[in-house]
């Protein structure tokens, strides 16, 4: 785990777009717990549309133990503001605690062997103009498809 935490650190902006880099719901606790401690709390998330004629949706995760906003995200990337199709983040690590207040988008269902677990799913930059939306959801949906399933409500 400790090699696939430090290739993502040091990559820094992580294409997520064919799928989470986490196999399944109990690789993906263990690797954010790994990435916790490696020093990263939060992983903005940017879907943007690219390609010749703007069709295509690709989704960028930013993976950083220093600066964690959207705003790095975009730079490293090079993204376009226009471009920006929706903005989430990955927000501390994965709990089983079920009393929190409804300040996040979304949660994350994992399915893991242990037990469930939830993720929190921010509900967009504050800095970018396209928070979370149905397009966003839709793929991140996707996205996570492997690892749980993405709720509004907190069960």
């Amino acid at each position: 785990m400790h090699e696939k935490v430090s290739k993502l650190i040091r990559l820094g902006v992580v294409d997520i777009s064919d799928g989470f880099p986490a196999q399944d719901g109990d690789e993906y606790f263990q690797l954010l717990i790994a990435l916790l401690r490696a020093g990263v709390s939060r992983m903005p998330i940017i879907g943007f549309k690219s390609g010749s004629d703007l069709t295509t949706l690709t989704t960028l995760m930013l993976v950083s133990n220093q600066v964690q906003e959207h705003k790095q995200l975009v730079g490293q990337a090079g993204i376009a503001e226009p471009a920006i199709a929706y903005t989430t983040s990955i927000e501390g690590i994965p709990s089983s605690y079920t009393n929190y207040t409804n300040v996040y988008a979304y949660y994350l269902k994992i399915i893991a062997e242990e037990q469930e677990r939830y993720q929190k799913i921010g509900p967009g930059s504050d800095y970018y103009r396209q928070s979370l939306n149905n397009q966003g959801i839709a793929e991140l949906t996707r996205i996570f498809q492997e690892i749980g399933v993405l709720s509004r409500v907190f069960k």
